[in-house]
């Protein structure tokens, strides 16, 4: 039976020749729900960012963060130039664990797969209620226990693009990076090893800027499969 992984395959090298005897498994992931919540930030209630001046004093930004935004771990705050800026980081993670989700990859009993191959990488946004445009949303892979997408080992596959406030989207394809296939079928390959999937931006709030409300539901699903050598 053949077991030799054709990395130059994942890659986009060619050179590879893979057996036809070799079996085919589907490998989609089931639909991973991640919500943008602006209740988690805890905002001000006031119904727009408060002009702050730093000019003379850039640290009065950090002593002040607290009242503007109440999830401290979550936010900071800067000296954008004459006024303060609150940056606001979103960071939403569902681990993968091949091994459990995919009860097929038992037959393999610890044996590695031969190949992953990627077929799509959606998103649909199911509910938006936020009162401003939505940045656009990174999608990495990251080791289990990396939860942003700026932690160590994780890799961007692609990008959800901004959206409208109010806009929604039944189905449409994630903006792929050039290698982001090759990124998430890296770590598919390996499904012994449960995995992040990791979603992630950066709100920036500048002075009169109308403090966000609402969320923003959306669902990542991938289509794959996997040759087995069985």
């Amino acid at each position: 039976m053949m077991r030799s992984v054709c990395l130059a395959a994942l890659v986009g090298l060619g050179g590879c020749v893979i057996d036809s005897d070799v079996g085919e498994l589907d490998l989609d992931l089931s639909k991973r729900r991640l919500v943008v919540d602006t209740a988690d930030w805890e905002l001000t209630d006031d119904g727009a960012i408060p002009a702050v001046d730093c000019t003379d004093q850039p640290k009065v930004c950090n002593n002040q963060v607290a009242m503007w935004c109440g999830a401290d771990e979550l936010c900071e705050a800067t000296c954008g130039g004459e006024t303060c800026e609150v940056n606001v980081l979103v960071a939403l993670w569902d681990t993968v664990n091949l091994a459990q989700e995919k009860t097929d990859l038992s037959q393999l009993e610890g044996e590695p797969l031969v190949s992953v191959t990627i077929d799509r990488v959606t998103f649909a946004v199911s509910e938006n209620t936020l009162s401003v445009p939505s940045p656009a949303l990174t999608v990495s892979v990251a080791p289990a226990g990396v939860m942003s997408v700026a932690g160590g080992g994780a890799e961007v596959v692609g990008t959800i693009p901004a959206l409208e406030a109010g806009e929604t989207v039944a189905d449409a394809a994630i903006e792929l990076n050039a290698n982001g296939q090759t990124v998430l079928a890296r770590r598919m390959l390996e499904y012994q090893t449960p995995f992040n999937l990791v979603l992630g931006t950066t709100v920036q709030l500048r002075a009169g800027d109308p403090v966000p409300s609402g969320r923003l539901v959306t669902d990542i699903k991938v289509k794959a499969h996997a040759n087995t050598g069985l």
